[in-house]
Order: structure tokens, then C-alpha cells, then sequence
């Protein structure tokens, strides 16, 4: 969902009104991207704090992958602060100055739904 949202929100496609809320979808993404990238480590090093038994081989491969995909999507985390602190004004300051940005981090945030689609997809089967 945070991927969706920027995505839309940086793309020309972007309904008017949804910049009215970039501060509070801003907050929630960045807390979705670092949730993402901070709660796999967690379990890899076993520092949740209950007793848990000790991670399978399948276990810690799929944990392992998601590190991956939390740091890849911990990436998207400065867009998203800037968005929530700039919001239109700098956004709309950034197209003016480089047109083809819109494309560029709207396609960007796209694929990089798309990867982690089918990256949960595959450790699954």
C-alpha cells in the first residue's frame, strides 16, 4: 500500500486531491518501509524478546529475502519524508525543474511494486 501510494502520488495520474494527504500517508509509509526493513533483522537475530524455537532452514531463507526487500524498500523512505514535509510545493517545484522526474519516480515506485509482488510470491512457493 505505501509502494501504491507513492507511486500514484508521484505520477502524473495523481487525483487532485490526494496531496491534501501526503503528511499523514507520508507518516504511514515511512513507518510501513522501516517496519519492513528493521522487523526481518529482528527475527534473524531472535531479539523479539518472548521465547521462540529456533527458525527453520526455509525459515531463515525467507527471512534472509525479506532483508533484501526491506532495504530495497527502505530506499523509497526519503521521497516519502519529502513528500509528507514539502508536499505539492516541492513536488510541484521538482516537475517544473525536471519534467520527466514524474515518470522516472512513478515508474520507479511502479516496478518496484511489481518486485515485491512477486518476490512474496516466490517465497511462498
Amino acid at each position: 500500500l505505501a509502494v501504491s501510494w507513492l507511486a500514484l502520488r508521484a505520477s502524473t495520474a495523481c487525483p487532485p486531491g490526494l496531496a491534501t494527504y501526503d503528511a499523514p500517508c507520508a507518516l504511514l509509509a515511512v513507518l510501513v518501509f522501516a517496519y519492513g526493513a528493521v522487523a526481518p533483522v529482528l527475527t534473524l537475530l531472535g531479539l523479539y524478546g518472548s521465547e521462540r524455537p529456533e527458525l527453520s532452514e526455509t525459515e531463515t531463507l525467507r527471512a534472509t529475502g525479506l532483508v533484501a526487500i526491506g532495504t530495497l524498500g527502505a530506499i523509497f523512505i526519503p521521497d516519502c519524508v519529502a513528500f509528507g514535509l514539502g508536499s505539492s510545493a516541492w513536488w510541484d517545484r521538482v516537475s517544473a525543474l525536471h519534467p520527466s522526474q514524474q515518470m522516472l519516480e512513478s515508474s520507479t515506485s511502479l516496478f518496484a511494486l511489481f518486485a515485491t509482488e512477486a518476490s512474496m510470491v516466490a517465497h511462498r512457493v
